[in-house]
């Protein structure tokens, strides 16, 4: 799908990939940038950069969403592109028990991880099918296909997100949706600052504008996933190959990474 003479709203708009995407999108000639993000200054900006809409509130507010979409389209019109790309680390685990943090910061994952795209989905998707186009973008991870050490929140909702996006992708395919599933290793934005492993900076840290090119390449192409970092899909390979030996050689990587 062209991204040309599309609406495309953007969530996670205020920082990172988010002003990367509403950077992309303006360059490839969308019609119109609905941009969303918590109030802030981040997102002010690139509003006023790109002639976007900011349309400022919380994704675990299922009754934002709801707003949020009824006014983009009353605003600028039907939604072409949905970008889900707001996302948080939040519950990452230095030392201890894995499953260490509290309810109250799994809750926050799964909903800005998960349920913020069930919901921006579940919104947009009837006017879509009804008009027998539509491409959804979701921000994910290579943690989604891999796991990251140390981080059973970010992983577990990130493995949680792309089934959803692979759901969609196969139960609308034929009403003329397209999902793309982004999964990048460490990109460079303040989310990678508050991430101590390593793991997400091994096979380099790329810019949130090179991420947001080829996520929109992906959108263009009609291709599911996208992997920014090449070494991921050598990495799903021999995961898939030998899965007792993937879980081995990360089990190694973790204790060498102790200390």
């Amino acid at each position: 799908m062209k991204t040309a003479g599309e609406v495309v709203l953007i969530t996670g708009a205020g920082g990172g990939i988010g002003q990367a995407l509403a950077r992309e999108a303006k360059a490839r000639g969308a019609k119109a940038l609905v941009l969303s993000d918590l109030a802030g200054p981040g997102l002010e900006a690139i509003a006023a950069e790109t002639g976007g809409l900011a349309l400022a509130g919380d994704l675990r507010d299922a009754g934002f969403i709801t707003r949020l979409v009824a006014d983009a389209e009353e605003r600028a019109g039907p939604i072409g592109i949905l970008c889900c790309n707001a996302g948080t680390a939040a519950g990452w685990v230095e030392a201890g028990v894995i499953t260490s943090p509290d309810d109250a910061l799994w809750s926050l994952a799964w909903e800005v991880n998960v349920l913020s795209h069930v919901r921006l989905s579940r919104a947009v998707l009837p006017g879509m099918i009804a008009r027998g186009r539509g491409h959804l973008l979701q921000t994910i991870s290579a943690a989604g296909l891999l796991t990251a050490p140390g981080a059973a929140t970010y992983s577990a909702t990130k493995h949680a997100a792309l089934g959803l996006a692979e759901s969609i992708a196969i139960a609308h395919g034929g009403d003329g949706i397209g999902v793309t599933a982004l999964c990048p290793q460490g990109v460079d934005t303040a989310m990678l600052a508050d991430v101590k492993d390593e793991a997400t900076r091994a096979d380099g840290v790329m810019s949130a504008a090179e991420v947001a090119r080829l996520g929109f390449d992906g959108v263009e192409a009609g291709q599911f996933l996208v992997t920014p970092h090449q070494r991921v899909r050598r990495y799903m390979a021999k995961k898939a190959s030998d899965y007792e030996a993937w879980i081995t050689a990360m089990q190694g990587y973790t204790a060498r990474n102790r200390g």
